[in-house]
């Protein structure tokens, strides 16, 4: 087997580059507006030309191929977990690759496991968790099963198949791990930004979910719109409610989402405002719910703004929310001091915004993810938190490389999340330890359409950083970067 290196050295386009440039933007501006989009998040013209235009390519490709991935024909929850598997955010062929194997494993039968005692349950469903995707879920419950049968099987002993009820087990549907509101039988299906698939009906109550049943006197809670999950299963339910007009469900709470809530509120006997609050929840979530008439638009929201923009009140120890504007201009000003956010403060908490949070997170010690709460809170007033410059996290070129677009296509992006170079993507499996000013990790590269279990190793010098990766069982070799500013 090949060995791959972290940084795969592109060649500089040469003669045609012009023109290949501009048929990449001619085939780009053919793509709908939704498509295009996606493909302009997946490909930043910070990229270069050439790998600007070979990124646009792909995308291109994995749009146009027939046979996209039928996420839309799997039960609701199945298609929440196929989105949680395979992050749109990876793009248009990533996506479509990983759906497509999610949505295979996800069309054969599931492993059965009712034979088993619910500790044993238990205890697989702890040994193969839902967040490595259907796939790899799939194959390892069928093996770990197994080995629980052939360990604890006795002649003419059958496994508490007749014993009385035991609580259900999260293997027993694999959406119960998901977090959701607590009237199951209404639970709206979710997809990922530009995932392609189409609203389906409210879930029957034959679905697995029915098992997860909230106690008895237990009280409803409110689920909160900063986390990327409930915003894309809120948007799709006003999708298939008929209030939200879009093929992108990427859980950034912008105007269109705003809009929406408020139109369909109003539809369904409640305050005409986009107030996310509990009667709102209930509505929504509801199997009586109005739809839109067939002949509602969606309002321009710079020319009919009334009801939009109620506060969303701070969360306990924060004294911000991103979802309100002012708030969010805060706190992208601060993370753009510290170097995370390389933007002008918008006021929308966007995708961007959630990945620079987490960045900042992970380098100061806090949980890897984009929550806000008030440890994060708390850790950006501080007067000295660590910035950006003390970590691997932004855009990096090899030492004697410009980064301007034009010299170098030579070029590395970090984040907490991954590591993009070329047409390599290494997705991290954990958070990048920090030891002085080292760096390192596990990760899973794809590239050429291959999967390669990785080993990350960063180091950062002021404005220089070593690259002494190993994909797969390649042969370390330290490659040199520079900062981009």
């Amino acid at each position: 087997m090949k060995s791959a290196r972290l940084l795969l050295i592109l060649t500089l386009a040469a003669l045609g580059g012009q023109a290949r440039a501009q048929t990449t933007s001619e085939d780009l501006s053919a793509l709908d507006p939704d498509n295009r989009r996606w493909v302009e998040q997946t490909c930043p013209r910070s990229y270069g030309p050439s790998l600007w235009t070979s990124c646009v390519s792909r995308q291109i490709a994995a749009l146009r191929a027939p046979g996209w991935p039928a996420v839309s024909e799997l039960a609701p929850e199945m298609q929440i977990w196929v989105m949680q598997s395979c992050p749109t955010s990876h793009g248009p062929q990533l996506w479509r690759s990983c759906a497509e194997r999610q949505v295979a494993a996800l069309s054969s039968s599931l492993p059965n496991v009712s034979d088993l005692s619910s500790e044993a349950r238990q205890w697989i469903d702890q040994t193969c968790p839902r967040s490595h995707g259907a796939q790899l879920w799939k194959s390892c419950v069928e093996r770990e099963a197994a080995a629980v049968r052939r360990a604890f099987a006795q002649p003419g002993v059958q496994q508490n198949r007749e014993a009385q009820p035991s609580q259900a087990s999260p293997l027993d549907s694999p959406a119960t791990a998901i977090t959701r509101p607590s009237t199951p039988v209404e639970e709206p299906p979710a997809a990922g930004d530009g995932s392609k698939t189409q609203p389906s009906s409210s879930l029957p109550s034959s679905s697995p979910l029915m098992l997860t049943v909230r106690p008895a006197g237990s009280v409803e809670a409110l689920r909160d719109l900063t986390r990327l999950e409930v915003a894309v299963e809120v948007q799709l339910r006003l999708r298939e409610r008929g209030f939200l007009k879009t093929s992108i469900i990427d859980g950034v709470w912008g105007p269109r989402s705003r809009i929406a809530l408020r139109d369909f509120k109003a539809a369904n006997g409640l305050p005409n405002t986009d107030e996310w609050d509990l009667p709102s929840q209930t509505a929504l979530f509801g199997s009586m719910s109005a739809t839109a008439p067939q002949w509602y638009a969606p309002p321009d929201p710079a020319t009919e703004a009334e009801g939009l923009y109620r506060p969303f009140a701070s969360v306990m120890g924060t004294t911000l929310h991103p979802l309100n504007p002012s708030d969010a201009n805060l706190i992208q000003a601060r993370l753009s001091e510290l170097g995370y956010y390389r933007y002008q403060p918008e006021g929308i908490w966007g995708l961007v915004s959630r990945s620079a949070l987490q960045d900042f997170k992970a380098a100061n010690g806090l949980s890897a993810d984009d929550v806000w709460d008030g440890s994060v809170e708390a850790s950006l007033r501080q007067a000295r938190p660590t910035p950006a410059s003390d970590t691997p996290f932004g855009e990096w070129s090899v030492v004697g490389f410009a980064c301007s677009a034009e010299m170098n296509p030579r070029k590395m992006v970090v984040s907490a999340k991954g590591i993009v170079v070329g047409s390599m993507i290494c997705d991290m499996q954990g958070p990048l330890a920090r030891s002085s000013a080292d760096w390192s990790g596990s990760a899973l590269c794809h590239i050429d359409g291959r999967d390669i279990a990785s080993k990350i190793s960063l180091r950062v010098s002021g404005q220089r950083l070593v690259d002494r990766s190993v994909i797969g069982t390649s042969t370390i070799v330290p490659t040199s970067f520079d900062r981009c500013s």
